[in-house]
């Protein structure tokens, strides 16, 4: 129905909670939401649980480089 949220887009956006709240003290938070919102971009027009996947996939890279970076 119009109007009506998309199922996948407000479970897109649950994940983008979660993982602001996880790194809520680390300074990774803006990389994971710069990255989220790259995504978002990119797969908006076509979300879809692959697409999903791809979103988290590009916040894991993003949070698996900084950890490399500060050890």
């Amino acid at each position: 129905m119009k109007g009506e949220p998309n199922v996948l887009e407000l479970r897109f956006w649950t994940c983008v909670k979660a993982v602001i709240e996880q790194t809520k003290s680390n300074a990774l938070r803006t990389n994971s939401i710069i990255s989220f919102h790259l995504s978002y971009s990119l797969y908006g027009n076509s979300f879809g649980s692959s697409s999903l996947k791809k979103v988290i996939s590009v916040v894991s890279l993003t949070k698996e480089r900084h950890s490399k970076h500060e050890s």
